[in-house]
């Protein structure tokens, strides 16, 4: 009996509030620098992390105090799930059919309206065996790489572009500087979940498979492939468990890089700009050369950037501002040779093309944020209802 008493409870007893605090975090995805509220309900503590991203009672009893208290503080983004006695942890659940980021989502798909579902093939194997005509239009050698085919003109694709922005009411684009797309979502509207949403309805009415998320940090790239991992169960049940592979660029895993090109499913690569904004033009500095930009013997001498390329992916760049501020930085953007580039921040430094636009008095005005306040530099500061997904 003693033995079963014993093991009642599977906490080393050297354990802090603060220790499972923290294993919560990891487990859950939460970044560790994520604002922790503590919050006092009767003898009971609620830990509030990351302004509703999870909620958490660590004492031995929970009181009902404590279950009336969540809806309190819980975002629309969750559901509850209670374990008793140690612990109250709300559970993502992600919500399909929000307005604005349906909207949000329908701005970029109707870029490509009249965009017939298609796709291209071409060789994955060494260019210098390759003669002329076979460079132009490419052959079958072995390996074969699919990639994204655009049939719509460019006056089409403006056509479209005015087409929404005269529906969300934002300035015209008389003509396309580059195919760059700027969606503008205030911190903490779920700026993450409607650019991975986009890909998959990009995929389903159109056909694209190649997706390329650039970001300016470790920290926001690890964050955007934990969020492809809590929402993969929510986009199979969206999307009738539509095959997707996505991965983290790692220049010691080349094999990657071949499936993302080789492969006719949806593929999403997400790397850090510094792993490709240095390139080299001298071969006697190649060691000064990102990885990515050299040959490789396990790619038959290829570069792994060459094959990403071929696949004229679709890039989303996640804070722009922070990624291609610099000449070296737009160089690396260009060289994946993007079929289109989506910008997504709440700051944007270079609007193109601006397809849709929720800023801080949207988001207000929508509830979708509890309040902003002005500083004396009429900088909008926003204090968060939501947690950015």
């Amino acid at each position: 009996e003693q033995n079963l008493l014993d093991m009642e409870s599977n906490l080393k007893q050297d354990r802090t509030n603060e220790d499972l605090l923290y294993e919560i975090l990891l487990k859950s995805g939460i970044e560790l620098t994520a604002k922790i509220e503590e919050i006092k309900v009767g003898y009971n503590t609620l830990y509030n992390i990351g302004q509703g991203a999870l909620l958490a009672c660590l004492d031995d009893k929970i009181t009902q105090d404590v279950i009336d208290e969540i809806p309190k503080h819980k975002s629309p983004f969750m559901d509850t799930k209670v374990r008793c006695k140690e612990c109250v942890v709300m559970k993502l659940k992600f919500q399909p059919n929000l307005q604005y980021q349906n909207d949000a989502v329908n701005s970029i798909v109707d870029i490509f309206r009249g965009q017939q579902g298609r796709q291209s093939n071409f060789t994955v194997l060494n260019s210098k065996n390759l003669n002329q005509e076979q460079q132009r239009f490419g052959v079958v050698y072995t390996d074969t790489g699919i990639g994204n085919g655009l049939d719509l003109t460019y006056d089409d694709i403006l056509e479209n572009v005015q087409n929404i922005q005269m529906r969300n009411n934002l300035k015209r684009s008389e003509k396309l500087a580059g195919m760059n797309f700027t969606v503008e979502m205030e911190t903490g509207t779920g700026k993450t979940y409607v650019y991975l949403k986009t890909i998959y309805e990009l995929n389903k009415n159109y056909g694209f498979t190649k997706f390329v998320i650039v970001v300016p940090s470790v920290a926001i790239r690890e964050g955007v492939y934990k969020t492809l991992q809590i929402t993969k169960e929510h986009f199979n049940s969206i999307f009738n468990n539509e095959p997707a592979n996505y991965f983290i660029y790692d220049s010691s895993k080349l094999d990657q890089v071949r499936s993302f090109a080789t492969s006719n499913t949806i593929e999403i690569m997400i790397i850090n700009i510094d792993a490709f904004r240095k390139s080299f033009d001298d071969p006697s500095k190649e060691d000064k050369s990102n990885i990515i930009h050299r040959p490789q013997d396990k790619l038959n001498g290829q570069k792994p950037i060459d094959l990403i390329k071929e696949t004229n992916p679709i890039v989303i760049i996640d804070e722009p501002q922070s990624v291609d501020t610099t000449d070296k930085s737009k160089e690396a953007i260009k060289s994946l040779n993007p079929l289109c580039t989506l910008r997504y921040s709440a700051t944007h430094v270079d609007e193109y093309n601006m397809v849709y636009k929720l800023d801080a008095v949207d988001a207000y005005e929508n509830k979708l944020v509890k309040r902003i306040e002005f500083d004396k530099n009429k900088k909008i500061t926003v204090k968060l209802t939501f947690s950015e997904i």
